[in-house]
């Protein structure tokens, strides 16, 4: 009879699901891996079964009592509509009494409270509209990754969420532990894994849009063609990710926007009005940060090329005012950035408690694995390579 389980990589940015499909006693489970679509509307409200990540983004139509989840959800966001009725980031905000109001948007002052805990079950609900539209047989199993740092309250919000969207067995698994027994078993790394004859630490490094986790784990092969994995520490809970670099960067923006009396300060607006520009700013810069960081990575190497570098950025803020005429250069988000990518900044503090909690020094660590989705972002594996100078990083996602 066959047998699936499902894997759901529940981001704070987006959103994956994996099926293993066991037909047989005999079959190998890596053979019958495969990632699943998530059905959606997408940015032109056209329901799409064609889209493999879901948008961490949630829109609340309280008028015509319809929730939306993934790249309609977002687009809202984005663009600045409705910013009231729509959310973000909620994973990060799971356990304790974390709620969230939202208007009717006919009647601002018509409130209604919403439980995170709630609204995640509603985002898994649509994954779990889409893996049966999928696969045949019944779910066996569901295991969701979590932060390493989640502590017992945000770990029994999530299987509480994965039981209200309709999964039955929940498990969860730690982040940075998922990557490192992917990377060791993924067939298609050309990566030389006689490494492992002798006993090495591996630091896994996963920065996501909200979340940073630290794992060092000392990984040997064994004799049976496997390997031997040891979590030696892991970080403590730190909701910290792309989403702060995307902030110092909108912050950045704001001032400037701030700087010309015509515009006026942000106070001084309606709350309305303040997440409108707050979610067109935060959009924008998370936009211009992921193209330079793509045109720059080209030329790390080039000191002449990278210098050359730029990004402009013009769009609107609110009502016509708009932020024009600035333009971001590797120097200048040096500067934005300077209290995370500092040696004792944001990137590297949690790293070095995280080492000293197990009396590891640099020369102790044999290789680093740089996963998550922010792990893109040139600086924080520039950031990583000073910090370890001669020691291989890998990025895997």
């Amino acid at each position: 009879m066959a047998k699936n389980y499902i894997g759901i990589d529940l981001g704070t940015t987006e959103t994956t699901v994996s099926v293993i499909e066991i037909e047989k006693i005999t079959d190998n489970p890596l053979d019958k891996l495969r990632t699943l679509d998530i059905y959606q509307y997408n940015e032109q409200f056209e329901f799409d079964k064609n889209i493999k990540s879901l948008q961490s983004s949630i829109y609340i139509d309280r008028d015509n009592k319809i929730i939306y989840t993934g790249k309609y959800a977002k687009k809202l966001y984005s663009d600045g509509n409705r910013p009231l009725n729509t959310i973000r980031s909620i994973k990060t905000r799971l356990g304790g009494e974390s709620m969230i109001e939202v208007p009717l948007d006919s009647d601002k002052n018509n409130i209604k409270n919403y439980d995170m805990t709630e609204l995640s079950a509603v985002f898994l609900k649509t994954v779990k509209m889409s893996i049966d539209k999928q696969i045949s047989g019944n779910l066996d199993e569901v295991t969701i990754t979590v932060p390493a740092g989640f502590n017992s309250d945000e770990r029994s919000s999530t299987i509480q969420a994965a039981r209200m969207a309709g999964f039955k067995n929940v498990n969860l698994l730690d982040e940075p532990t998922a990557v490192l027994l992917n990377f060791l078993n993924d067939e298609d790394n050309d990566f030389d894994y006689s490494f492992f004859n002798k006993p090495k630490n591996i630091v896994v490094y996963d920065i996501g849009g909200g979340t940073l986790d630290i794992s060092i784990a000392k990984v040997q092969d064994n004799d049976d063609g496997d390997f031997d994995v040891k979590i030696i520490t892991r970080s403590k809970r730190m909701d910290f990710g792309g989403d702060n670099i995307d902030k110092y960067i909108a912050a950045y923006f704001l001032k400037e926007f701030e700087s010309l009396e015509e515009n006026g300060s942000l106070d001084e607006r309606t709350p309305e009005e303040q997440a409108q520009i707050v979610s067109r700013i935060v959009s924008n810069a998370e936009k211009h940060k992921i193209a330079f960081s793509q045109n720059i990575s080209k030329y790390l190497d080039n000191p002449r090329r990278r210098s050359r570098v730029k990004e402009s950025v013009n769009f609107e803020i609110i009502n016509g005012l708009k932020v024009t005429d600035l333009t971001l250069t590797d120097d200048l988000l040096k500067d934005i950035l300077k209290d995370i990518i500092s040696p004792n900044g944001m990137l590297l503090d949690p790293l070095k408690r995280t080492m000293q909690s197990s009396n590891l020094k640099n020369k102790d660590i044999d290789l680093i694995i740089l996963t998550g989705g922010s792990g893109k972002f040139y600086l924080i594996e520039e950031t990583l390579s000073k910090f370890f100078k001669d020691i291989e990083i890998i990025e895997f996602t």
